[in-house]
């Protein structure tokens, strides 16, 4: 997901109210946008396989399992086709125990996004605790990216950092 390949790019200055470590953010993001990625194709999947036309318009109603035990769940509505580079969904998610490699999420985010062909547009915002063999941490996520031909740029706060990139294409 591109998301997860720009983490390392953003500038994170330390907030209040969060407990995890600016380390800890990095993998609570890695396996929230994991697990989400995941559920979310296997949703689609799911609800276009009911239909005997492939529809555009989909309503999700998924739960899944995470990788490695526990779930995910995902209500919402999903516009896209396979043949064009156009795709849009609002999805409400609740982790449920949700075991990935770095660690296990519980709690919900509000994911949304927009594919065009000229860019893309991405919004995370919730919370959610986060288990790994350290200990334990919360983390509320008010998150904001869009790529255009021109730039990149990704705003908010991640687990109580101030997030904020700029990239220019081409300069």
């Amino acid at each position: 997901m591109k998301i997860v390949k720009l983490l390392p790019l953003l500038a994170l200055a330390a907030c209040a109210d969060n407990t995890a470590t600016k380390q800890q953010s990095v993998q609570i993001f890695a396996a929230a946008s994991t697990a989400l990625t995941s559920a979310q194709s296997k949703a689609v999947d799911q609800a276009k396989a009911t239909h005997l036309v492939k529809p555009t318009d989909v309503t999700l109603d998924y739960t899944g399992p995470c990788t490695l035990g526990g779930s995910l769940a995902l209500d919402g509505s999903y516009s896209g086709d396979s043949n064009t580079d156009h795709a849009v969904f609002d999805l409400t998610t609740a982790f449920n125990g949700c075991h990935e490699v770095a660690g296990t999420l519980d709690g919900s985010l509000h994911w949304t996004s927009e594919a065009t062909a000229t860019g893309f547009t991405a919004g995370m915002n919730g919370e959610l605790d986060w288990t790994d063999n350290n200990g334990t941490a919360s983390c509320n996520f008010d998150l904001a990216l869009a790529i255009d031909q021109t730039g990149i740029s990704y705003d908010g706060h991640l687990c109580g950092y101030d997030v904020k990139t700029e990239l220019t294409i081409g300069h």
